[in-house]
Order: structure tokens, then C-alpha cells, then sequence
């Protein structure tokens, strides 16, 4: 993992995840990173790493419902929005997740009408 300091120009390495994953998500919410769900080589995952820059450290935070990767996240006011993916099943995953630093939970407040994989997501 690298970071990049745009004040000084450069990049800096970071610790790695505690779990390695790909095809997940990633939002910035309150000076954190979130890496959210994903694919570690073998299962899709629920799991959801916080990096913060302040200490330089990843630590998990609450796992969403529903495990899934190739999904979209983003924040809308001051909070983590999950939208669809697939599931450890191979299906495509309608549920809609938001997740609450403050409570450091995850709940499901809707679905999608139509299956969405490898999409955007973007609050306006």
C-alpha cells in the first residue's frame, strides 16, 4: 500500500490490510479509509478495514450483512453506502447497505430494482 502526499509530492508506504482483498470498495469518510468487502483469492468477503492517517494503522470495523465484491460504495451525508455485487453464492446481490461510524454498524435500507455488477456509485 502506498499513499500519496500531495503537499510534498510523493508517495509513502503504509501498512498493508489485514486482509488481503480485490474488487472491493473504498470511500473516504471522516479522515478514514474505508476498504469495504471484496475478494481475498478464495471467498468473497464481508469484512470492512478502517485505515486511518492520523496513526497509520488499518483496523476492522463492523462486517456488513451480506458478503460481496464487484459492488459500489459511496458517502452521503456522513455516512457508507453499499449497493449491490455478488454474493459467495455467484449471484447478484439487490440489497442496499449504510453503514454508521458512530454505531459501527451495518443495516440494509433497500434494494435495487435491477442487478447491478461493476457499477458507480455517487451521491449528489
Amino acid at each position: 500500500m502506498e499513499r500519496y502526499d500531495p503537499f510534498l509530492d510523493e508517495w509513502k508506504d503504509v501498512p498493508p490490510m489485514q486482509t488481503p482483498r480485490g474488487c472491493f470498495a473504498a470511500v473516504v469518510l471522516n479522515n478514514a479509509i474505508y476498504a469495504i468487502g471484496g475478494h481475498d483469492g478464495k471467498q468473497r468477503l464481508k469484512s470492512v478495514e478502517k485505515y486511518n492517517a492520523d496513526d497509520d494503522t488499518w483496523v476492522y470495523v463492523g462486517n456488513m450483512n451480506i458478503e460481496r465484491n464487484c459492488h459500489a460504495a459511496c458517502v452521503a451525508q456522513n455516512k457508507i453506502y453499499v449497493v449491490a455485487g455478488l454474493d459467495s453464492n455467484d449471484k447478484v446481490v439487490k440489497s442496499i447497505e449504510c453503514y454508521d461510524d458512530q454505531t459501527d454498524k451495518w443495516s440494509v435500507v433497500g434494494e435495487t430494482e435491477v442487478e447491478l455488477l461493476g457499477h458507480s456509485l455517487v451521491a449528489v
